[in-house]
């Protein structure tokens, strides 16, 4: 769950100082206290009136369960428990939970050591020396153009603005939020481009995603229009084969029909069923959402009994070719087969089937497990014809045992099947973070396991800020509530503290297994560094009811969350309570009973419409 959203921008008062109220308003604090004061009556009158029906009900003796405090707010898809304004000093002085199993609870100060050391410092320094651009180069202390070095064509568009802006609402940081808000809207057009050849899989994840998930957290119907245009200017992707399976090249300020592309890789294809099917439901518009369901379908159709497929797939037979892996450049299909599931509202089992099927058959096909059977991960298969599985580990394919940590949190799968899942989920998870286990500390990229002395000899030493690992640790915790899994993830966090933290921002390191004295840094900010790796590890030390992964929110692959079809994503709250402002600025013994009122009139809010 998430703070409720409040559409308005702060504007600055005299001393700049926040105003009271929003932009073109004249409500002052004293009117919103009112106005709360009466919303609360009106509410408590509501809560009496459930009372008396549930003891009716009762009487009746109808078996009915009513759903009582923190369960409550959760089914309406907001919060229970608002961020801390608290924080620690260094990663050290935070107290750690490591060995209770505390049951989901808040760790107060390692979130708020994530939000306040770590999110603050890498958004000011890129909106210090990179604003606008793509990415910072924290130590040069200049912003660049481009992503990933380059090769995925998303240029020139605020990749790093665009991309941080889930994880500052999701952290409470709205100023910085409105800032990043208003240079989206003022500067970010895409008609007077001059024509640009772009990734649509980047575009989708990002630009797309981070656009509607800035929209479903804060209500702001500017950035769901813009989503729009830009969806109007990539939808001919999907055309050009009968299929309707997307090419990965599109442009701005138009796409054109592409028709020549025969092949697409299995991610770059199909990861867009999240980002076109929550733009379709927001919008009426279900031709986004149909075609994006369209290729994937095809793709089902045309290999009914195979659901692990290759690598890459023909866009004009739909059948697969290439590597088998859950890997890149895979990885994010299987990720939306189960996403796509819970995002429609658990009501289409089609996803979920297609899902469990591929784990089923990549546990039975790629799995490789130690002699000692102390370790067990999927491997990728080169040779479909020898059937030889080799023992590669990746940081990007690390995402796998979060993804079906998330289908047992879910109910995709349960009892015994679920048990299974759970305990190879582990045993992944496991084998990931022995990428960690290096001089630094730091994850390492690639690996090969040594299945006979169950050691990982690293391939490719670069740390470059990914996410995967501590996603994984998420969904984990969230999965088991076992202390070992935020104790890894504070162990990264410190470091990367340790290692990665410049003055001007956060870097990637080129050998992980480096000595202190001769480490080399890349000079590099990673938009997702913000947007995902940062938000994971948040999430990874919040309360479960802070953003419920189990029914109302779906993160795409870029960790933009979205709501999903059973959690009201069309009902919006009124925003005319400017909750922020109070909780920075009321005092006295009943300031702590504030976000308790926030979930209590947000309930009330959306009971009546």
């Amino acid at each position: 769950m998430i703070p409720v959203a409040n559409k308005g921008r702060r504007t600055r008062g005299e001393g700049g100082q926040p105003a009271l109220g929003k932009p073109g308003s004249n409500r002052s604090l004293v009117f919103q206290l009112t106005a709360l004061f009466a919303v609360s009556v009106v509410g408590v009158v509501g809560v009496v009136g459930v009372f008396f029906l549930s003891t009716a009900v009762s009487l009746a003796g109808i078996d009915v369960e009513f759903e009582r405090g923190e369960d409550a707010f959760r089914s309406l898809g907001r919060p229970f428990l608002s961020p801390s304004s608290s924080s620690s000093s260094s990663p050290d002085e935070a107290t750690t939970t490591g060995d209770r199993d505390d049951g989901g609870n808040r760790d107060d100060e390692r979130a708020d050591y994530v939000r306040d050391r770590m999110m603050r410092h890498a958004w000011a320094g890129y909106e210090t020396y990179a604003w606008g651009m793509d990415e910072l180069k924290p130590i040069a202390k200049e912003g660049k153009l481009g992503v990933m070095g380059g090769f995925s064509g998303f240029n020139g568009m605020g990749a790093t603005l665009v991309d941080a802006m889930s994880t500052l609402h999701v952290m409470g940081l709205r100023e910085e939020f409105d800032r990043a808000r208003d240079w989206v809207v003022e500067e970010m057009d895409f008609a007077s481009r001059g024509h640009q050849q772009i990734s649509f899989f980047e575009t989708t994840i990002r630009l797309l995603g981070g656009l509607l998930s800035s929209y479903d957290l804060s209500g702001d119907r500017a950035l769901l229009e813009l989503a729009e245009d830009l969806a109007d200017r990539l939808v001919a992707v999907f055309h050009g084969e009968l299929s309707g399976i997307a090419t990965n090249r599109a442009s701005l300020p138009m796409t054109v029909v592409q028709s020549g592309e025969t092949d697409v890789l299995l991610a770059e294809g199909f990861s867009n069923l999240i980002e076109w099917g929550t733009l379709g439901r927001r919008t009426g518009r279900e031709e986004f959402s149909m075609k994006a369901e369209a290729g994937a379908r095809f793709v089902h159709a045309r290999n009914a009994d195979k659901y692990v497929l290759g690598e890459r797939v023909s866009r004009r037979t739909g059948r697969g070719g290439g590597v088998l892996t859950v890997a890149a450049p895979a990885d994010s299909y299987y990720e939306y087969l189960l996403k796509y599931w819970i995002l429609t509202g658990k009501k289409d089992d089609h996803w979920r089937d297609r899902w469990v099927n591929s784990v089923d058959e990549a546990m039975q096909t790629l799995r490789v497990t130690t002699d000692s059977g102390s370790y067990s991960f999927v491997g990728m298969r080169h040779d479909v014809r020898t059937g030889t599985v080799h023992p590669e580990v990746s940081h990007l394919g690390c995402f796998y045992p979060g993804n079906i940590a998330l289908g047992v949190i879910s109910g995709a799968v349960q009892g015994d099947k679920a048990a299974e899942y759970l305990d190879f989920a582990r045993s992944h998870m496991s084998t990931c973070m022995m990428l960690y286990a290096t001089k630094t500390g730091l994850g390492a990229d690639t690996g090969t396991m040594d299945v006979h002395n169950e050691e990982l000899r690293v391939s490719s030493g670069a740390y470059l800020q990914r996410p995967e690992v501590v996603e994984s640790l998420f969904y984990l915790w969230r999965a088991t509530h076992e202390p070992v899994w935020r104790q890894n993830g504070w162990d990264i966090l410190q470091a990367i503290e340790k290692h990665c933290k410049v003055d001007g921002g956060y870097v990637g390191v080129r050998d992980v297994n480096a000595d202190a004295d001769s480490i080399t840094p890349d000079d590099t900010q990673q938009s997702w560094f913000l947007a995902e790796t940062l938000k994971y590890m948040y999430l990874l030390f919040e309360d479960d009811a802070f953003i419920d992964v189990a029914d109302e929110w779906v993160m795409n692959t870029e960790a933009h969350p979205v709501r999903a079809a059973t959690a009201g994503a069309d009902r919006k709250v009124p925003d005319w309570i400017d909750w922020p402002y109070l909780r920075r600025t009321c005092t006295g013994p009943l300031c702590g009973a504030l976000p308790l009122l926030q979930n209590f009139v947000s309930a009330i809010a959306v009971a009546f419409g």
